[in-house]
């Protein structure tokens, strides 16, 4: 692991320590479960103090992108994050377990329908249909990468915070209270150039891909949902 120090740079030394950190561990450098330089090593490599060192690892920490093992020394914390296909908010399993969820919006627009968005959306082909495509973090750590659909009626959805709970905007804005799921499929895939950059994993890693969609308790579409997890952070409950 190497970190380009710039000790004449505004920005305070420990910051700089927490960027790269997190920038490594976003791009797949740093893996969970791979240990860290000690402060100790820290020091000697880059000739900064032990408290620059240790102010950016307690904020690492803090975060939930470090461990430290007693007598065994400091780790990319791993992630093993379960979720069931009847949830309906990754939020909500996230804090069950004890994680932060986080939300990063990538895109969001308008696209035309798919011979898939007519067949689970109730739309014509070609009609304008709004998507959302988003990473979704535990503690930070990117989970799974998800791509929305939505039916007509929610196509204003888009004009929203995205980066909150869709099932809390659903019910706030629609007055939702109860929908459901159906219709899931899973199977193995391969990332692309793009889904490997946004996941922090290395092109062509496998992935766990899950299409879906989510009915209002008349059983009326509300969104398709397009999701890529990480096998290696992510269990799916059937």
């Amino acid at each position: 692991m190497y970190m380009d120090i710039d000790k004449n740079s505004q920005t305070p030394i420990y910051q700089q320590i927490i960027d790269l950190f997190t920038t490594q561990m976003l791009n797949g450098e740093l893996v969970p479960g791979s240990r860290v330089p000690s402060e100790s090593e820290m020091q000697e490599r880059y000739g900064i103090s032990r408290v620059t060192v240790r102010r950016a690892y307690s904020k690492l920490m803090e975060d939930g992108y470090l461990i430290r093992k007693q007598g065994k020394g400091t780790f990319i914390k791993g992630i093993h994050y379960s979720e069931s296909l009847a949830s309906t908010s990754f939020s909500a399993t996230c804090r069950m377990l004890g994680f932060k969820p986080g939300s990063k919006v990538i895109k969001v627009g308008f696209t035309k329908a798919t011979d898939l968005d007519v067949q689970k959306l109730k739309v014509k082909e070609g009609q304008k249909i709004a998507y959302m495509e988003r990473l979704r973090f535990a503690d930070g750590i990117p989970i799974r990468l998800e791509r929305n659909y939505y039916a007509a009626a929610y196509c204003d959805i888009i004009k929203e915070n995205m980066e909150q709970s869709v099932r809390a905007l659903l019910k706030d804005k629609y007055g939702l209270t109860e929908v459901q799921q159906m219709h899931f499929t899973i199977e193995i895939g391969y990332a692309d150039e793009e889904e490997a950059g946004l996941l922090g994993i290395k092109r062509k890693s496998p992935l766990l891909k899950v299409n879906g969609a989510l009915y209002d308790m008349k059983e009326e579409p509300i969104y398709r949902t397009e999701m890529l997890h990480l096998p290696d952070r992510c269990v799916l409950v059937v």
